[in-house]
């Protein structure tokens, strides 16, 4: 999916930058083979464990100053089930969903919270 500048012909190149979103956040994971995955992500990547809760994993990276960066859910299948971005500010994470929404995702307001995620928005991506 393109965006609508490009969609529109004029070039993205010449649009300021916004900084709405200040870097990537955190990611499920989903696994079916939770023992093996959790090995690879503290034996062989070095991340710590933070908590468990119901049939997920929380892990953080090292000097992560957030809660998790990884949290791994056993499912049957695997795949990515959330991936988070973090705002560089509460106005500008109100801005990019609002330019979000117009666009192609659908947000939505969560239902319910992560350990440490005091603020969070939820979008559905679609693809046509």
């Amino acid at each position: 999916m393109t965006s609508p500048q490009i969609r529109s012909g004029a070039a993205a190149a010449t649009r300021p930058p916004l900084h709405d979103v200040a870097h990537l956040g955190h990611i499920e994971l989903l696994t079916p083979k939770m023992c093996e995955s959790l090995w690879f992500f503290v034996e062989v990547l070095g991340m710590t464990e933070t908590c468990r809760e119901g049939n997920s994993v929380y892990l953080r990276t090292w000097d992560d100053y957030e809660h998790h960066t990884v949290k791994l859910t056993a499912h049957e299948t695997s795949g990515i089930r959330r991936v988070g971005l973090r705002a560089s500010s509460p106005a500008a994470s109100i801005a990019a969903t609002r330019a979000s929404s117009a666009v192609w995702l659908e947000a939505r307001n969560p239902t319910r919270r992560m350990p440490e995620v005091s603020c969070a928005v939820s979008f559905t991506v679609w693809c046509s």
